[in-house]
C-alpha cells in the first residue's frame, strides 16, 4: 500500500511539473500586411495558439514557443488606368495599362490614334496561409499577475488558397462619363511554401494575453514577393 502512494505521489509532482513546463495560448485578432512593392496594406484575420514550454518550469526566464497560425494576408492594388484608343473607323481597340502618376497617355498616342475610353481597375489580393513559428523566448514576471515576453526565431508557412477580386469601371474618354462596371473574381496560381523570420512581444495581465507580431518573408523575396506582416491579437493562457 505504501508503494501505491509513493507512485500516485510521484505521479502527481510530474504531472504538476509538466503543467508548469508547458503552456497554451489561443488567440484571434489582425493581420496587416504590406508588400515591399506594389499593393496597399490591407487588413485580414488571424486566429491561432501558442504553445510554451518553460524550461526552468517557470513562468519567467527563457522558453521555447511554437504554435500554428490561420492567417489571412490581405492586398489592396491601388487604382490602374487601362487606356483604351483606337484608329477612326476601325473596330479593333488596343489598351495599355498606365499609373496614375504616369504623364497624361493622350501625349503619347500613336499618330492617327484617338482615345476611345479609359478603365479604372482597383483590385484586392488574397491568400490565406498556415503558419508554423519555432522561437526562442525570454520572459520577465513583474508581479504575480503581470508577465512581459519577447520571443525571436523563424517560420514556415502553407498556402492554402488565394482569392483575387477586382472592380474595372469604364468610362468614355470624350465626356468622361460612366458606361459600364464590372466585378469578377478569380484565382491565380499559389506558392505554397513560404519562411521568415518572425517576432513576438506580449503582456500578459492575469491570465490574459495582449500580442503583437511581426514577420516577413526570407523565401522569393527576389521574384517580387517579398512583404511584412503585423498582427495584433487577444488572447488567454492555460
Amino acid at each position: 500500500m505504501k508503494k501505491v502512494f509513493v507512485f500516485v505521489a510521484l505521479v502527481l509532482q510530474t504531472g504538476g511539473v509538466i503543467n508548469a513546463q508547458f503552456q497554451f495560448t489561443p488567440h484571434a485578432g489582425i493581420s496587416i500586411t504590406k508588400a515591399c512593392i506594389g499593393p496597399a496594406a490591407g487588413a485580414g484575420a488571424q486566429v491561432g495558439v501558442d504553445v510554451r514550454y518553460s524550461f526552468n518550469g517557470q513562468d519567467k526566464g527563457w522558453a521555447l514557443q511554437s504554435g500554428l497560425y490561420y492567417q489571412q494576408q490581405m492586398y489592396i492594388h491601388g487604382t490602374l488606368l487601362e487606356y483604351n484608343y483606337q484608329i477612326p473607323g476601325d473596330d479593333a481597340i488596343f489598351a495599355t495599362f498606365i499609373s496614375p502618376e504616369a504623364p497624361d497617355m493622350l501625349d503619347y498616342l500613336p499618330e492617327g490614334y484617338k482615345m476611345h475610353s479609359i478603365d479604372y481597375i482597383n483590385g484586392k489580393y488574397r491568400e490565406d496561409y498556415l503558419s508554423l513559428p519555432v522561437m526562442i523566448q525570454y520572459a520577465w514576471k513583474f508581479t504575480p499577475d503581470i508577465r512581459f515576453h519577447l520571443s525571436a526565431g523563424g517560420y514556415f508557412a502553407y498556402a492554402i488558397t488565394n482569392r483575387v477580386k477586382r472592380t474595372c469601371v469604364n468610362v468614355n474618354a470624350e465626356d468622361l462619363t460612366q458606361v459600364t462596371q464590372t466585378e469578377y473574381k478569380h484565382r491565380t496560381g499559389l506558392h505554397h511554401w513560404d519562411m521568415g523570420f518572425i517576432c513576438q512581444t506580449g503582456l500578459e495581465v492575469k491570465r490574459f494575453a495582449f500580442l503583437v507580431n511581426y514577420q516577413t518573408n526570407l523565401y522569393r523575396r527576389n521574384s517580387g514577393s517579398a512583404y511584412n506582416l503585423a498582427s495584433f491579437s487577444v488572447g488567454y493562457t492555460f
